[in-house]
């Protein structure tokens, strides 16, 4: 029994397999159609609740046009997270006011008035929000909110 040498080839770990690619290029697009089939846009201005008023409505109303309110936050003298610092605003372009004396003014608003935020480009993001979710506590949703140099 003679043993001949045979070459045996062994297959080295780093060889890269034939992966049969036919069938994920059919389930990819197989996804892609079933994603494309099944997308449902939802359009913003269909959600959107915009009151307009009707052209009667000005000729018969007597009652007077409800007060509108305009609020600016203002740049902080100091910045932020250094003593002192606090956000500063001011209603109807009076004296400046803090965030505990906003939410005294916020409070005594009806939610039939308007309120209109003027924000300041060297002003808080943060102090917009802060004023804006005072407003939302209070049940007001007549809110506009302007930028201003």
């Amino acid at each position: 029994m003679g043993m001949g040498k045979h070459k045996r080839t062994r297959k080295r770990s780093g060889d890269p397999e034939d992966v049969p690619m036919t069938p994920m290029i059919d389930i990819v697009f197989q996804l892609l159609v079933y994603f494309i089939f099944t997308f449902d846009p939802v359009s913003v201005f269909t959600q959107m609740e915009i009151v307009r008023p009707s052209s009667d409505s000005a000729a018969k109303s007597d009652d007077p046009p409800p007060e509108m309110y305009e609020f600016m936050v203002q740049p902080r003298l100091i910045p932020l997270g250094v003593d002192g610092s606090q956000a500063s605003y001011s209603l109807n372009g009076q004296k400046s006011i803090n965030l505990e004396g906003l939410e005294q003014l916020i409070s005594r608003i009806t939610p039939e008035e308007t309120i209109t935020m003027l924000c300041d480009t060297r002003s808080l993001h943060n102090d917009l929000v802060a004023a804006l979710n005072l407003c939302t506590k209070h049940g007001l949703s007549r809110i506009n909110v302007l930028s201003t140099k």
